[in-house]
């Protein structure tokens, strides 16, 4: 549902507000049912849209879901071994600390 003369598209719900992505509908009925409750004053200026899904291309879901895993596990590695880091830091400036006060 787009508001005419904008490229701003409903974004459904029982408080519509118009935004550049929307929200689309995968059947005309369920457009037509949310025209049924919503605000009758929200779309005085809107017309239906619709478009033809094509598809582009298709990926592996399996290959998705690994790369997401392994940047997860790189992520947390790197914080590992940040934290590692910022430990040895403490405790080099703790001995440097009790040298100070020590002696060596």
């Amino acid at each position: 549902i787009r508001k005419k003369g904008t490229n701003l598209f409903s974004s459904g719900g029982s408080s519509p507000n118009w935004t550049t992505k929307g929200k689309t509908w995968a059947a005309m009925s369920h457009v037509s049912n949310h025209l049924g409750v919503a605000p009758m004053r929200v779309y005085a200026d809107a017309e239906i849209v619709e478009y033809d899904v094509v598809e582009v291309a298709a990926q592996d879901a399996a290959a998705i879901v690994e790369a997401k895993r392994q940047a997860k596990l790189k992520k947390e590695l790197k914080a590992a071994q940040e934290a590692r880091k910022r430990k040895e830091d403490a405790e080099r400036e703790q001995l440097r600390q009790l040298q100070a006060k020590y002696g060596k």
